[in-house]
This record gives structure tokens, C-alpha cells and sequence, in this order.
């Protein structure tokens, strides 16, 4: 591993054991992160499966709900293990680019259920 990256992964591996070491869940985390992300996007919310319904919306009750807490718990223990195989690259990438597929195919079938009218991509709104 060249001596920039290996630093960067040291620096990126400590950080996060400081933050497992203050004894913070999983379960926090998550709904810090979360947080963060739907005060930033909020129109983000229709892209998981807990912010789907008709009457969905970020509030309290949201962040309160079982499923954002067992999906973001989910997110931060997958970040977590994904800093501690930083040091395995060769190991670590096909877990992620999988994972990122997964994502990309989600992402996508969430805007084809909005389409326009067609049933091509082209045709999503977006």
C-alpha cells in the first residue's frame, strides 16, 4: 500500500475507533446520519423503502420509526466494516461494488415507478 494511502486508512481507521470507543451505537449514529442527510435532501425520502408511503415525511415520527432506525443501524455498521478492510482493498472493493449495484438497481426502479407515462428510463422524472 503506497505510504499516502496507508496514512489516509490510519487516520480514517482511528477516527472511527474514537467514535466506537465513546460507546456511541450504532443505532445513534445511524439517526445522526440520517438526519443530516434529509436536512440536506429531504426529497431524498422517497428513495427508501420506510419513506414511501403517500404520507411520508421527515418529522420526529420518522426518525422514531423502527425501520429508519433498523436501516440506518444497517448503514453505519456497514460503514464500519468497511473502515475496518480498509487495509484490504483487494478484499473490501467486490463487497462495496456489489452493494453499490444493489443500490444503483434500487435507485432506479424507485424513478421508473414514477415514469411519465413510457416505461423506459428516458421517460422517468427525475
Amino acid at each position: 500500500m503506497a505510504e499516502g494511502l496507508a496514512k489516509t486508512v490510519e487516520l480514517v481507521q482511528t477516527s472511527w475507533q474514537q467514535i466506537e470507543d465513546a460507546g456511541v451505537t450504532y443505532e445513534v449514529a445511524g439517526g445522526i446520519l440520517f438526519r443530516h442527510i434529509f436536512r440536506i435532501a429531504p426529497q431524498a425520502l422517497p428513495l427508501f423503502s420506510f419513506g414511501k408511503a403517500p404520507d411520508a415525511k421527515v418529522d420526529d415520527a420518522l426518525f422514531e420509526s423502527a425501520a429508519l432506525r433498523t436501516h440506518s443501524a444497517k448503514v453505519v455498521a456497514t460503514v464500519a466494516g468497511a473502515v475496518k478492510k480498509l487495509g484490504q482493498l483487494e478484499e473490501l472493493a467486490p463487497v462495496l461494488a456489489a452493494l453499490g449495484t444493489k443500490h444503483v438497481e434500487s435507485f432506479f426502479a424507485a424513478r421508473t415507478c414514477r415514469r411519465t407515462g413510457r416505461g423506459d428510463a428516458a421517460a422517468t422524472t427525475w
